[in-house]
């Protein structure tokens, strides 16, 4: 497939996911969370009660306790259950890891408890879970070394020496036999090394609402024609995880999640982040869209689902994939739609009808 054609492809998906322009959906996470955080209705008169009642935080936070302690009550997650005889110990073995995996590799309690709230919230909670490979680049400097400490330090294949000076110290040494004289030379090398590490583990991280992206005929992630994960990263951070310098450097920095509605209301004035926080070029911004499209790449006329990362008009990476790494959770689904109704949603009317009552009583007793 000709690389314009992709990326125009791309862009259109993009443009036409839900979530990236403000919907119907969007607005109504971005009433929710306002009223979660009890924020003024904006119908407020000076001299009169501003009271605002927390009926949808009560019924969000009076939920969550009991939905995780259904997934934490156990020692596992997850269970792996034997099939054919002798594979118990191989169920046995795959259960600990995995469980292993999610609670002590990553943050499994913390995961749920996200992953809960924003869907009771927001009406989809959204995780993602892959295989991160990077690379973590490290200084180290080295004092005092011989030559022999020098050698085996430069076996290490991951370290490659950035400054290097030596010391030289000449003894003369008389040999008490014959009482020849011999000069003995000393070497003390001080170096400074880079240490290059490819690290790589299974990652399983909540993904917020407004950075979700998913195509408007889907009804569920695996079947949906397009999903994307728009998330602001570094420079530094890109070219940690293998993309070329030059490449990196020439895109353009920026951040178009800051107005975005459920972002605005998540943060409280002076408070947001913003895409010009840092002077240094490696700590600029970029909005990057890591997107799994399904596309008819060999003209074979049957689509195949590839992973594209794509940002500033520009394709970083393409490659073919077989699954799509995010997973989700809605508390009220409604059928053959991807977003359902959260317990916020439920409560909204009933939050803005006690508060209006509750002012009136407050104005007529003051």
């Amino acid at each position: 497939m000709d690389i314009n054609k992709l990326k125009s492809i791309i862009e259109s998906e993009i443009d036409d996911s839900i979530g990236y322009v403000e919907t119907d959906t969007v607005a109504e996470r971005q009433e929710a969370l306002e009223y979660y955080l009890r924020e003024p209705y904006g119908n407020e008169v000076e001299g009169k009660s501003q009271i605002v009642t927390g009926e949808v935080a009560e019924v969000v936070d009076g939920a969550l306790p009991q939905l995780i302690r259904v997934f934490t009550s156990t020692d596992g997650v997850v269970e792996f259950q034997p099939i054919n005889d002798g594979d118990e110990p191989f169920a046995q073995q795959a259960t600990e890891y995995c469980n292993w995996v999610f609670y002590r590799d990553n943050d499994g309690f913390l995961i749920l408890h996200n992953w809960f709230k924003d869907a009771l919230l927001q009406k989809t909670g959204i995780v993602k879970a892959y295989w991160d490979e990077k690379i973590d680049v490290t200084k180290e400097s080295y004092e005092d070394l011989s030559d022999d400490d020098l050698m085996m330090l430069m076996q290490d294949e991951d370290l490659e020496v950035v400054a290097q000076a030596t010391e030289e110290e000449i003894n003369e040494v008389t040999d008490p036999m014959t009482g020849q004289v011999f000069q003995n030379v000393n070497r003390e090398h001080k170096v400074k090394v880079k240490r290059t590490k490819k690290d790589g583990r299974v990652v399983v991280e909540n993904v917020p609402p407004e950075e979700f992206l998913i195509s408007k005929r889907a009804r569920t992630i695996q079947d949906s024609p397009f999903v994307a994960h728009r998330r602001m990263m570094t420079r530094s951070e890109l070219i940690a995880m293998g993309f070329k310098k030059d490449v990196v450097e020439t895109l353009q920095s920026g951040d178009t999640l800051e107005f975005s509605p459920d972002r605005i209301a998540r943060y409280s004035r002076g408070e947001q982040p913003n895409s010009m926080g840092s002077q240094d070029e490696s700590m600029e911004v970029v909005e990057v869209y890591e997107c799994y499209i399904k596309v008819d790449y060999n003209n074979d006329g049957i689509a195949e689902l590839r992973r594209v990362v794509y940002a500033s008009q520009e394709i970083l990476e393409d490659m073919d994939c077989d699954y799509v790494p995010f997973h989700s959770i809605c508390p009220i689904p409604i059928p053959h739609k991807f977003y359902g109704q959260s317990l916020a949603d439920r409560a909204l009317d009933l939050q803005l009808i006690k508060s209006t009552v509750v002012r009136q009583m407050l104005d007529n007793l003051y």
